[in-house]
């Protein structure tokens, strides 16, 4: 017997925080939602903000319901999700309310509902760079978060190494993780001959010829633009004639002003520009005319620029913490994102090692091919129809 729309399983999901697509999280909300939407299975009522609606890519089939922009603030959206969202999911008689970003927006189900209730945990950046939060939200993200993770009906963790966290730090039950990995849209970050790239970013501006790219806000202490730029500059030293720049995709976050200090203090304002948030759409170009890209977080969860630039072909020298050499697998090199000195030797062996080139080149694409977002969500589908059964 054919299943008619209202017999399908409805679910909701909170698009927030979205952050105008400009991290990872905001990208993977609108991707996740993005491929759901297109599904058959299942009925989709989003959640989200009227002056984010333009960023996400919903049918005409999904039920779209407006949360007043008061509840944008930190302090009001997480009231919202605690006391409003619980209601709006049992006026929409949901079957399952999915928070893709549990590790930011949290709620509760009330004990008398029967919706279940599924959650995205991208990482516990929390309980590694503790310096990166003030005290109220340490308590916060280290006691309460972890507390409504452990009430949830299931758990998505981005990474195996989130998986573990997740396990060791707040003792939620393994049972109940799943482990989805994010994904990456080939039909945008693919192999772009470097000429082309080079011809279209010249047309919007300054670009220097050849450059070392990091994409990823630029935040204090955990993307570690600081410990990058330590690194160019020893390298510097060392070749003294080297063509390659350092280039910075992404926006101003917190603590950006430390890593404009350091371009100062170490004398490299002439070889390192910034261009500020890049669009999804221009960001493939920016992969294939570096040279090399070089991602020296302290942290992540995932770490999706990396998938972006094999599939792009380019050369990744990376971080050796978290989840990185599991996304990463044996196609880049890895080094201690805290010594400047070994980080500085695998950005010479990026630049140069041409057995090492020429194997990223051909090896990046093939990783790159075992992540996409429709796998993404059909992982997450299988999540939580799996969760009502």
């Amino acid at each position: 017997m054919q299943t008619t729309f209202e017999q399908k399983p409805h679910v909701g999901i909170c698009a927030v925080p979205l952050e105008g697509g400009k991290s990872g999280i905001g990208v993977y909300i609108i991707k996740i939602i993005r491929h759901l939407s297109k599904r058959d299975d299942m009925r989709l009522t989003v959640f989200g903000f009227e002056s984010e609606r333009h960023l996400l890519e919903i049918g005409p089939g999904v039920n779209f319901v407006r949360i007043p922009e008061m509840f944008s603030g930190l302090a009001a959206g997480l009231f919202w999700h605690a006391g409003i969202l619980p209601l709006l999911a049992l006026r929409n008689r949901l079957d399952v309310l999915f928070l893709p970003a549990g590790n930011r927006r949290m709620s509760l189900r009330p004990p008398f509902a029967s919706y279940r209730l599924l959650s995205t945990v991208h990482d516990l950046a929390q309980f590694h760079l503790p310096q990166k939060y003030d005290r109220l939200r340490i308590l916060y993200v280290t006691e309460v978060l972890p507390a409504m993770w452990k009430s949830a009906d299931g758990l998505i963790a981005v990474s195996h190494a989130t998986k573990r966290d997740l396990i060791e730090k707040t003792a939620c039950e393994e049972a109940k993780i799943s482990v989805v990995w994010n994904g990456v849209e080939h039909e945008n970050f693919r192999i772009i001959p470097g000429e082309e790239a080079r011809r279209v970013l010249r047309e919007r501006g300054f670009l220097p010829e050849n450059f070392i790219l990091y994409v990823s806000r630029i935040e204090h202490p955990g993307k570690n633009h600081v410990g990058l730029l330590k690194a160019y500059a020893l390298l510097r030293e060392r070749r003294p004639d080297l063509k390659q720049h350092l280039l910075f995709c992404g926006s101003d976050w917190s603590g950006s002003e430390a890593v404009h200090a350091e371009i100062v203090r170490l004398g490299l304002r002439e070889y390192v520009h910034t261009t500020g948030f890049i669009e999804q759409n221009l960001l493939p170009y920016y992969y294939c005319a570096a040279d090399l890209m070089a991602f020296p977080s302290l942290f992540e969860g995932f770490g999706i620029p990396l998938i972006e630039a094999m599939a792009a072909g380019l050369p990744v020298v990376s971080s050796n913490r978290a989840s990185l050499p599991e996304v990463l697998g044996n196609v880049g090199l890895t080094f201690n994102p805290e010594d400047a000195s070994e980080m500085s030797a695998a950005l010479e062996k990026g630049l140069f090692d041409e057995n090492f080139r020429r194997m990223a080149a051909t090896c990046g694409p093939v990783r790159a091919g075992e992540f996409s977002w429709k796998r993404s969500a059909d992982e997450t589908a299988d999540v939580l129809l799996g969760i009502l059964r």
